[in-house]
Formats: structure tokens, sequence, C-alpha cells
């Protein structure tokens, strides 16, 4: 890590602990309220301001850019479906053509076997030879569609294995995809919230006091108390006497 990334990272978690103080108030000096000056426009509040615009920028970008991975990948996701959709419709047509092709190959043999049948009817029983070569032929012919009908079988089930290897790859990276998109739609909503207090945070410290709050000496407003005044922070507490004799 740079000395750059390093500053940046300490200048972000400064930023998110003031942004994550719940009412945080900035510090006011005697000079602000007298001259009707924000903690902005001082020197300290410049630096703070300037380092709290480069955060909203930064967050800024993140949300665009967390927008347009998420919207890039529901396209991804998209297209894989449809082509998923394809491969199960692909997946179908090969099983009816599976079930056609063998309901094809049953009819075709017993047709084969209806024509022997009526081919030895006419053969009489002392003629061994032409009853061999009829049922030669029978045999060739009956071999000759198993073996076609198992050969477009290894082929369509060939076809099915690859489409459905596709279709699981192609789930696979959709999940993967959903996934990353989930985590992009966190960061941007983590983006969001941060911009939102960055934002509030550049409100505060562009305020300027109000002339009827007094102010502790670390810079929190004086609130009313049993018995007399207490600072924002906690921290501080003087009598009724002392808040009237404070110069702001």
């Amino acid at each position: 890590m740079d000395a750059k990334d390093k500053r940046n990272r300490k200048m972000n978690a400064m930023m998110d602990d003031l942004m994550n103080q719940k009412g945080f108030v900035p510090p006011v000096a005697k000079d602000m309220v007298d001259n009707n000056m924000s903690f902005a426009e001082t020197e300290a509040g410049k630096v703070l301001e300037g380092d709290l615009g480069k955060l909203k920028k930064q967050l800024e970008e993140m949300q665009k850019a967390m927008k347009e991975k998420t919207e890039q990948l529901e396209r991804a996701e998209e297209n894989m479906r449809q082509a998923m959709a394809k491969e199960q419709e692909k997946q179908e047509e090969l099983k009816k053509q599976m079930r056609d092709n063998a309901a094809r190959d049953a009819a075709a043999i017993e047709t084969v076997r209806r024509e022997n049948a009526e081919a030895l009817k006419g053969i009489s029983n002392n003629n061994a030879a032409a009853m061999r070569r009829i049922q030669d032929q029978y045999e060739k012919q009956i071999s000759a569609i198993q073996e076609e009908s198992n050969r477009a079988a290894r082929s369509l089930n060939v076809k099915q294995k690859t489409s459905s290897g596709l279709e699981d790859k192609l789930k696979k990276k959709v999940r993967e995809s959903e996934r990353e998109r989930k985590a992009a739609e966190k960061e941007r909503e983590r983006a969001k919230k941060r911009l939102e207090k960055a934002e509030r945070l550049l409100n505060r410290i562009q305020e300027k006091p109000k002339r009827s709050v007094k102010y502790c000496p670390t810079g929190k407003a004086y609130k009313k108390a049993s018995g007399g005044w207490e600072c924002t922070g906690g921290k501080h507490f003087i009598s009724n006497d002392k808040w009237k004799k404070l110069p702001y």
C-alpha cells in the first residue's frame, strides 16, 4: 500500500468517526460567533470540508460504478437464462426424437417380422434351404434396423449430454453472477448511507453558530440540565450563574 492509499484510508476512517457521532456539533470559538462564521470557514474547517468533499466524490463514483456493475450483471444473467431455456427446449426435442425413433424402429421390426412370417407360410417344410435363406434375410434386416437404431441413439445421447452439460455450466455462472450482483448492491447501499452521512456532516460544519446558544471549551453546545447547564458532550457542567457570564 503506497503513502497516498494510507492517507486516504486514514482520512476515510476519520470521516467515518465524525459521521457516526450521533448529534455531532462542530467546535465553536468566540471569533466564529462574533464574526458570524461557520466552522467550515475556519482553517481547520476548510481542511475538514475539503476532505469531506473528496470523500463525497469517491462515494458518488462508487455508487455509480456499483449501479453500472449491477445493471451489467443483470443483463448477463438474463442472457444466460435465455440460453438455458434454449438448451432445455433442445433437450426436450432430443427426448422426443429418441421416443419417435424408438417407436419407428419398433414398427419397422414388427413389419419385417410379419413379412418373414408370411414368406415362411409359402415354403414347404421340406425345403430347408429356402427356409434358411428367408430366415437369414430376416435376421440381416433386423440386425440392420437395430444397428441403425443404436447408432442414432448414441448420437442423440451425445447431444443430450452436451446440452445438459452446457445448461449446468450456465446455471453455475448465473449463481456466481447473482452472488457478485448482491455484493455490488450491498456495496452500493453502504456507499449511499455513507454519502448521506457525509452530506449531513457537511451541512453541520457549514451552519453558522447561533448567538442564543452558548458553548463549552470544547465547542459543544450547552443544554439545560437539573441545577444548571450541561454540554452536549456530557463532560462539562456549569451553574446558572456561570452560564449567564459566558461571553458566547
